[in-house]
């Protein structure tokens, strides 16, 4: 399946209402390897957005749970996999926007979540708030397109904190893949890496600027 996929990557991607038709914005070469050697059968798994990561998902025989506003993308990917013969039954899509969807969305604890949906700012954030709730100790964490600035801020604040290890990187695919290291988070800005440093910098900028003056 993960080279079929490669080989020849089907178009679940496009709007007519945009004026674009089908294509592939789908997850890189790179991470779609990685997720066919971690994923098992009866893993529990979630990914915001639909495509190529959905159908491999699907055929590791995953409980799965998909979230995208798309119709469009569900339909296309139902239509892929019955021509290929991969069973939907335990996937599950959420024909909602992710900030409607995940607040309400009852989910058992995750093993692996993939962040891949609208990179639009706060999206990859918001994603990242409920996803990463429901993911396990341990569990992985996975996000896409990190060279776009949502993404590759939520990537750094991963690298940074010390509540996640990052465990792989992707360069040619601009991925991540952070590991959950504890149970619960803190809820103090003050003992995250990433806010305090920025807020130092901030303050050493505007000193610097004073003494300039």
């Amino acid at each position: 399946m993960l080279n079929t996929l490669i080989a020849n990557p089907p178009k679940f991607h496009g709007d007519p209402a945009w004026g674009v038709g089908e294509m592939d914005w789908g997850t890189g070469t790179e991470v779609l390897r990685y997720l066919s050697e971690v994923l098992v059968p009866g893993m529990k798994t979630a990914e915001t957005g639909a495509g190529k990561s959905t159908v491999l998902f699907a055929a590791k025989g995953c409980d799965h749970v998909t979230v995208t506003p798309s119709h469009d993308e569900p339909d296309r990917i139902r239509a892929y996999c019955e021509k290929l013969g991969i069973s939907l039954d335990r996937v599950v899509f959420v024909n909602a926007p992710s900030e409607q969807a995940l607040p309400t969305l009852v989910l058992s604890e995750i093993d692996l979540a993939l962040i891949d949906g609208s990179h639009a700012f706060p999206w990859p954030i918001l994603d990242f708030f409920y996803l990463s709730r429901v993911l396990r100790k341990d569990g992985l964490l996975i996000v896409d397109d990190i060279g776009i600035w949502t993404c590759g801020l939520l990537a750094e604040f991963l690298t940074r904190s010390k509540e996640w290890e990052v465990v792989r990187r992707f360069r040619d695919a601009n991925a991540v893949v952070a590991r959950k290291a504890v149970e619960r988070f803190t809820d103090e800005w003050m003992r995250q890496p990433f806010p305090t440093a920025v807020a130092w910098t901030r303050r050493v900028r505007r000193l610097i600027r004073k003494v300039v003056r």
